[in-house]
Formats: C-alpha cells, sequence, structure tokens
C-alpha cells in the first residue's frame, strides 16, 4: 500500500483475476441510499468480482469504461 495524501493505492494480488485492472474505491455515508441511487441511474452491479467478507457494508460496481469501482460505508483501518 502507498499513500499519497487522503489518497491510498492498494496492490493486491487477486487470483481469479488474469490481468492487471484498475479497481477504485468510494465511501458513502449510506450504502442502501447509495445503491438505490445506482441503481435508479443503471449503473451495472459486479458482486461476483470478489467475494466481500460476510457483513461487509459494501457492493461491486462496474462504470460505464468497465472499470470496477467498490461502494462501502465505512474506512477500513490500515
Amino acid at each position: 500500500m502507498f499513500e499519497f495524501g487522503s489518497n491510498l493505492l492498494w496492490l493486491d494480488r487477486v487470483e481469479t483475476i488474469t490481468q492487471a485492472e484498475v479497481w477504485l474505491e468510494l465511501h458513502t455515508p449510506d450504502t442502501a441510499k447509495a445503491a438505490k441511487h445506482l441503481d435508479e441511474s443503471n449503473v451495472v452491479r459486479c458482486d461476483t468480482v470478489e467475494k466481500l467478507p460476510e457483513g461487509f457494508d459494501g457492493f461491486w460496481i462496474s462504470s460505464p469504461a468497465n472499470i470496477v469501482h467498490l461502494v462501502h460505508g465505512r474506512r477500513e483501518d490500515v
């Protein structure tokens, strides 16, 4: 992990991914409201991209450019 001011860059190895990808992370105070808004805006959910921990307050989406985003309600301690 690299920290640039308030931005973090994670370099992770994921066994199911065969090529380099850029994934972005978004924080929201209300994941249910965010999910509803994104659904109404026809944003594609892609929760199968990587299993999230049980009870995790978040979900995966894909942008129109097929960039994966993690939307979640709390910032994890790193």
